[in-house]
């Protein structure tokens, strides 16, 4: 079994099939709000080569679903040194800032995933997002208005996004919708 230690008493290299199961493992527990049980799974994976990158990014999303933010940021700032081109590292990075009180670096978060990935849809919205939470209309209206064009149904999701609650009156936001 991969699982065992070889003659170093070093753990076994992780094949991709068991990495896959040990993820879809942490993933269940995540979604059960066996947050504990999760990490456990994905300290495995963090001790393989083939698992870490699937194990940073875990460890992480389950910091975040548990509302750990903090410690989820030092996690994604290693897996983006990485894997600076992960589209989903940089969401939750902007994600944890912000929750955390760094609305700034969640905006840099943003745009650092946009200088990557100009056609990211998510990345335009979200930047919309923190834009609008730290006052800067004409700006958000221009992210906001790039990420509907590249992806129509963040229109939905702008309707009822509580970002966007100073806007809300605002006519060139409602012709936005």
């Amino acid at each position: 079994m991969e699982d065992k230690e070889d003659k170093a008493g070093e753990p076994r290299e992780l094949s991709m099939a068991r990495v896959l199961r040990i993820a879809q493992e942490a993933e269940g527990f995540m979604e059960l709000g066996l947050f504990h049980r999760a990490l456990e799974r994905t300290e495995r994976l963090l001790s393989s080569r083939a698992g870490r990158q699937a194990g940073l990014s875990l460890k992480a999303e389950c910091y975040r679903r548990a509302d750990r933010f903090a410690e989820a940021i030092p996690l994604l700032e290693e897996a983006l040194r990485e894997w600076p081109d992960d589209e989903s590292l940089w969401v939750n990075m902007g994600w944890c800032r912000k929750r955390t009180g760094r609305l700034d670096l969640a905006i840099q978060a943003m745009e650092e995933l946009l200088a990557r990935q100009p056609e990211s849809p998510i990345g335009h919205y979200n930047l919309a997002c923190y834009l609008a939470l730290a006052g800067e209309k004409e700006r958000c209206l221009g992210e906001l208005r790039l990420a509907f064009e590249l992806d129509p149904s963040f229109k939905e999701l702008a309707r009822e996004e509580s970002d966007f609650d100073s806007l809300r009156e605002d006519p060139e936001f409602q012709e936005l919708l």
